[in-house]
């Protein structure tokens, strides 16, 4: 079929760019978009925005084995092709990240994490894991910014700080092996939010799920936060004085009702961890947190 034949076909399914439709069909992926292939072109013309899907895939690069699941698993190819329609941030993740894809598949996409998984992944990432070689070593920081549930971690809205809860979390940069624990908190964060979209976009998630797992995930990063935070707390002989630290999350995030664009609105609320403690070094600690 001429070009501009095919170039009429891609206007009529909802390309707007054709020209450069057409050179990321043929030239970067390589598609036969008039044989084998029509199926994945349909798909993504079916997108919310065609030329960015396209354009997010081709930013990929696909390699055999995603080539072989677009076409083999239908079930992927449209949890993967809806998101990559309607989020370029999620695109630039994939773009990065271009084994995630694999997230995408399978019975596990489907499956809906509960808040403590979503605690325990985003702190895994940061080197904050309760199985840490460094626990002993960075006991001093932990009691200079003594947090359970609910002090130092993020809750819902007129929550109050844990007297008594377990040690906080620490990040532990060398358990990360010399990575940037904010950046890979990051990449933690996306990924969850990937099969949430995915979910969401789907059809797989009622609303009323996707905004609470939303709600969740923010909870997740703010604890993964903190745990960073900790672990830049000035070291010394003495250390910053010991504190509680409640984060009271308010608004959409604390009634679980949290959308994708939304603010984060939370409020700190700090005191000395005893009675002993100085109350304005105690402050100084929480802001540093904070």
């Amino acid at each position: 079929m001429p070009r501009g034949t095919l170039a009429g076909q891609l206007a009529a399914l909802g390309f707007a760019d054709t020209g450069r439709a057409q050179r990321l069909l043929f030239e970067e992926l390589g598609l036969d978009a008039e044989g084998a292939d029509v199926p994945l072109v349909e798909a993504l013309a079916a997108a919310a925005d065609p030329d960015l899907a396209l354009a997010s895939l081709a930013r990929m690069a696909p390699g055999p084995a995603l080539r072989a699941a677009l076409h083999d698993d239908l079930h992927l190819r449209d949890r993967l092709i809806s998101v990559l329609g309607v989020s370029a941030a999620l695109g630039d993740h994939l773009a990065r990240h271009r084994d995630d894809w694999q997230l995408l598949a399978g019975p596990e996409a489907l499956a809906r994490p509960s808040g403590p998984r979503l605690r325990a992944e985003l702190l895994a990432a940061v080197g904050a894991g309760t199985d840490s070689g460094a626990e002993a070593g960075q006991a001093a920081i932990r009691a200079a910014a003594a947090a359970g549930p609910g002090a130092g971690g993020a809750n819902g809205a007129g929550s109050a700080a844990d007297r008594g809860g377990p040690e906080a979390p620490v990040a532990d940069r060398e358990r990360l092996g010399g990575r940037d624990p904010a950046t890979q908190l990051r990449t933690a964060y996306r990924r969850r939010l990937l099969r949430l979209a995915a979910r969401d976009l789907t059809g797989a998630e009622p609303i009323e799920a996707v905004m609470a797992e939303l709600a969740d995930l923010a909870t997740a990063a703010l604890e993964g936060a903190l745990a960073i935070a900790r672990a830049d707390l000035p070291a010394g002989p003495v250390g910053p004085a010991a504190c509680r630290l409640a984060v009271i999350a308010m608004g959409k995030c604390g009634g679980r009702e949290l959308n994708y664009a939304s603010d984060v609105d939370v409020i700190f609320v700090a005191e000395p961890a005893s009675a002993d403690e100085d109350e304005s070094a105690a402050l100084r600690t929480a802001t540093m947190l904070a």
